[in-house]
């Protein structure tokens, strides 16, 4: 997985060109290569936080750059995602208004547009700073490897030409045209800045799933093909089949309307979609036609699963060579949920011939009757 943002200060010289690259691709689709296969995603979304040296902070928002193609094969990657920010926030949900409002309305990006923002980004040069960043986030197993960059004083406009300096202080240039890639060491690259006022730091950290984070050692004592469904570090996707039987009478119906449970049947196709987030993990489930979501999150390390404003705290456990999923408490939103409110879920994931499979059977709450039961086997999307 690599993961790059470009962080600049506000007083970082903006031309009309760098404005219309961007501007032409907010709210617009592209592809992103995340867990082994082309996706779509928004130009100037999914905002993510970075550390910069210093404990500075910032925030990246996706855009399309040619790493995004170039990265997958030439580093054999798995997922590759490309961010960049902007110090001021009315500066950056400003744009990520006009995004939204380029998803619905054609909005062409031409002189006059073009101008508006060059006026607006002006008359707000003069706030912010002149400090911008760089954040290189590669992760190889279970380690994570961050180089982070400062620039001072309005040094950050230099880095761009860091490659072409390092490049001429060498006995010999390369020859031939092409992308420029790994064309120089990091080291290299970091004599080049010795005389900006630039900072850089390496860090190296472990990497550790949501699972493993919250199972400890008992995560390891699970069989392989459970084990493996639970070490995404980016985004993973799984496919197969199940059988769903759905609970009788309104109570029942009420409640998997509520949380969008799939309708009864036999051999329904199943996809689940894993994608980690900044606090935990979002798992997509599309059984047939049917889709429903939920959030993971460790906290205080005890695992949690919300379905909207309904947060569940799991007594997530190892027993008989399986993972349990017993609800221990809830809560709607910040208000506790008493016992007689909560459902029972009498949920597992077991490995049978060598296959990972689930069978999750839930009981309403205060009836006890059947909500729903969904059983079935899971493989790594494309090996089923």
């Amino acid at each position: 997985m690599i993961d790059i943002a470009i962080l600049p200060g506000n007083r970082s010289p903006r031309g009309l060109s760098v404005i219309a690259s961007i501007l032409s691709q907010v709210g617009q689709t592209m592809q992103v290569w995340r867990g082994g296969r082309w996706v779509a995603a928004r130009g100037w979304s999914a905002p993510r936080r970075y550390r910069l040296p210093g404990g500075l902070t910032r925030q990246g928002w996706q855009i399309e750059v040619p790493d995004l193609t170039l990265f997958p094969a030439h580093f054999g990657a798995q997922s590759v995602q490309f961010r960049a920010g902007l110090e001021l926030a009315v500066m950056r949900y400003g744009l990520a208004g006009f995004a939204w409002l380029r998803r619905w309305l054609p909005i062409p990006i031409n002189a006059p547009v073009l101008h508006v923002f060059k006026l607006a980004a002006d008359l707000l040069a003069p706030f912010g700073s002149g400090r911008g960043g760089m954040s290189v986030m590669v992760v190889c197993g279970h380690e994570r490897r961050l180089w982070r960059l400062l620039a001072e004083d309005g040094d950050g406009p230099f880095i761009p030409a860091v490659t072409t300096r390092a490049l001429l202080r060498r006995a010999m240039l390369p020859t031939g045209a092409g992308p420029a890639l790994e064309a120089i060491t990091l080291a290299e690259a970091e004599a080049a800045m010795a005389d900006l006022n630039v900072h850089t730091e390496r860090v190296t950290e472990a990497a550790m799933p949501l699972f493993p984070r919250v199972l400890s050692p008992s995560f390891q004592t699970l069989p392989a093909p459970i084990r493996y469904t639970h070490l995404t570090m980016d985004i993973s996707h799984w496919q197969g089949t199940a059988a769903v039987e759905r609970g009788t009478g309104l109570w029942a119906g009420l409640l998997v309307g509520i949380f969008g449970f799939p309708p009864s049947g036999q051999d329904v196709p199943v996809q689940v979609t894993k994608t980690v987030t900044e606090r935990g993990e979002t798992w997509q489930r599309r059984f047939g036609g049917r889709i429903f979501r939920s959030r993971l999150v460790a906290v205080a390390g005890v695992l949690t699963e919300s379905f909207g404003p309904i947060t569940f705290r799991l007594g997530l456990k190892v027993q008989d060579d399986a993972l349990h999923f017993p609800v221990l408490a809830g809560r709607l939103g910040l208000f506790p949920l008493p016992r007689w409110l909560l459902p029972v879920s009498i949920a597992r994931e077991h490995v049978e011939d060598g296959r990972f499979c689930f069978d999750v059977r839930i009981l309403a709450p205060v009836t006890r009757g059947l909500l729903v039961h969904y059983r079935g086997s899971l493989a790594a999307a494309g090996r089923v």
